[in-house]
């Protein structure tokens, strides 16, 4: 896991637990135990045309519209980023940029 996903991770949790404490912590597990959980189930899609291949976007069940962009590569595959809904596919780059210079 890059230092840019667990900012991002911590930072979707803090807005969640503002309303919501229990979705907050549930959100937090979901999204680990389905990184390192892969690859059982889950099959992550290319996450931009903008991005490199090697980028995919994998959604965090029960949390619509939220999502993790890893980077699956020879050796490992990276957790780079986590995003929230609401942020335009440019915003979603964006964020991901970071991170990947990160792996």
């Amino acid at each position: 896991m890059t230092p840019a996903a667990d900012e991002a991770l911590a930072a979707i949790f803090d807005y969640i637990n503002a309303d919501n404490p229990e979705a907050a912590a549930r959100y937090y597990s979901t999204a680990l135990d389905t990184f390192f959980g892969l690859p059982d189930g889950f099959v992550p899609h290319r996450a931009s045309d903008s991005l490199p291949e090697v980028i995919r976007a994998l959604p965090v069940p029960g949390f619509g519209g939220y999502t993790l962009r890893i980077a699956i590569l020879d050796d490992a595959v990276y957790l780079i980023t986590a995003l929230r809904p609401g942020l335009t596919d440019k915003m979603k780059d964006d964020r991901t940029l970071p991170g990947w210079d990160e792996v």
